[in-house]
């Protein structure tokens, strides 16, 4: 005899020619830890199947691991984590998170409006502790300042209350104050203190003070102008005037003190040179050698009873010159009221002497 599978035999059993037959086919028992009584399973635990018995699978419930439940079988203590114990599938667990940084008042960013904001380890994330009120808030930073800050706030000395107006404490003033018939100037980033300084003209310094400096010797403020023929000569300051003297004054240009050679003259004096007059020296004309007569340029152009006479004192140009009367050709003589001839000889016109005849007796 012989049952299904998952049954087995059992009962009484007889015996024959053909063999032991029993009296009925049983389930076959479950596994040890296993029944068919159980179905399904609480939370933690797992169901697994072990054959059957009869028509009933054969189960049982196993306990599952913390970490199937998204737990841990023990407290990391790791320091990122926060843990609470739990009971999952009937056994001691624990359930861990990572607190965000709000849990624990702090934020993520690292700055608030008004506030201060550190920096804040928290469950291994990086937190900001923004809790502390900023003095600084809403207080008027007046840095940048061009010559550096004077004050800070009291509460918040990271800001500038007041800048210094200038520079003055890092400049030294070479002289406290600006003496008399003196120059000074001042530092470009600070108007109160002096960086140079020197006498004005006329002034030399003695210390810290611009004392008159002397004309030198044949000079004098007083001399500010001079006569004719003299100049002003200038050399130096004195008391803020010019020092001065009377000194010859020399020729206009091309002219010079003197006398005019042979043949020339001048128009008059050009300029004086001390008392002496200054004359500019040129050719006399031709008219002005012959004066007062008329100087003649024209050899030819003497004409009856004159003859052409050069003049070597000449220096223009051309030639100069005059045309004096011819004397009376020998044993004639010039017309005259009282010229008569003796009886036997004739009044006879032998030349001319300018314009004059030259007349001789001359016999019939």
């Amino acid at each position: 005899s012989s049952c299904d599978p998952w049954y087995q035999l059992a009962g009484n059993t007889c015996t024959d020619a053909r063999g032991t037959f029993y009296e009925r086919c049983d389930p076959k028992p479950c596994p040890s830890g296993y029944s068919t009584a159980v179905t399904s399973c609480g939370s933690g635990y797992s169901f697994a199947a072990n054959g059957m018995s009869g028509g009933s699978i054969c189960g049982v419930c196993n306990q599952r691991g913390c970490s199937d439940g998204g737990y841990y079988d023990s407290n990391p203590n790791s320091g990122i984590y926060k843990c609470n114990a739990v009971t999952w599938g009937g056994k001691n667990c624990y359930s861990c998170y990572q607190p965000q940084c709000t849990e624990g008042g702090y934020q993520t960013g690292s700055s608030k409006t008004g506030y201060i904001c550190k920096a804040k380890p928290y469950y291994g994330r990086s937190c900001y502790d923004c809790l502390t009120p900023d003095p600084c808030y809403n207080i008027t930073d007046y840095n940048p300042c061009r010559y550096g800050c004077e004050t800070t706030y009291a509460q918040c000395t990271g800001k500038c209350s007041k800048c210094y107006a200038d520079n003055c404490r890092n400049c030294t003033a070479v002289i406290a104050s600006c003496p008399s018939n003196a120059t000074c100037s001042k530092f470009s980033d600070c108007s109160s203190k002096i960086s140079s300084w020197g006498c004005n003209s006329g002034y030399i310094k003695s210390g810290n003070s611009c004392v008159a400096e002397n004309c030198p010797i044949g000079y004098d403020i007083s001399v500010t102008s001079c006569s004719i023929g003299y100049r002003l000569e200038t050399n130096g300051t004195s008391k803020g005037k010019i020092c001065g003297k009377c000194g010859i004054a020399p020729c206009p240009s091309g002219s010079y003190v003197g006398y005019c050679g042979v043949g020339e003259t001048h128009d008059g004096a050009v300029g004086y040179s001390g008392n002496q007059s200054c004359i500019i020296c040129r050719p006399m004309t031709c008219d002005e050698i012959n004066w007062p007569r008329k100087g003649v340029t024209d050899p030819s152009s003497c004409g009856r009873g004159r003859f052409w006479s050069r003049d070597t004192r000449y220096r223009g140009p051309g030639v100069c010159g005059s045309c004096p009367d011819l004397p009376c050709p020998d044993g004639s003589d010039v017309d005259r009221l009282n010229f008569q001839c003796v009886s036997g000889y004739v009044k006879t016109v032998v030349g001319y002497t300018g314009d004059r005849e030259c007349l001789k007796c001359v016999k019939q």
